[in-house]
């Protein structure tokens, strides 16, 4: 999950059913648990938007965010069998949070 101004993103394969979901009803939440506040939490509702323009890139920033390389030198045995990838934009409409 990244962030681009308010809006939170994801990449996915343009044939996964979480698109098509997604297509047939936007409304999207998100949960994030941060590993040192087991009891707290934050969710984010909003409408999903998609953009298939600039995936591969956003699908590098996050693998370099999560593991400090590009995609291709993290998985180099499955780069090239990559379905094509659209990205998933939430932009938030309701949060909720709780911690302790």
């Amino acid at each position: 999950m990244g962030r681009d101004g308010n809006d939170l993103f994801f990449v996915t394969g343009i044939d996964k059913r979480k698109v098509r979901n997604l297509r047939r009803d936007p409304r999207l939440s998100v949960t994030v648990n941060p590993p040192d506040e087991p009891y707290g939490y934050a969710v984010i509702s909003g409408t999903a938007r998609f953009e298939s323009a600039g995936s591969r890139e956003r699908m590098d920033e996050l693998a370099i965010k999560y593991t400090g390389k590009i995609y291709v030198e993290h998985h180099p045995e499955s780069y090239a069998n990559l379905p094509e990838l659209i990205t998933v934009y939430l932009t938030p409409q309701k949060i909720a949070a709780r911690f302790l």
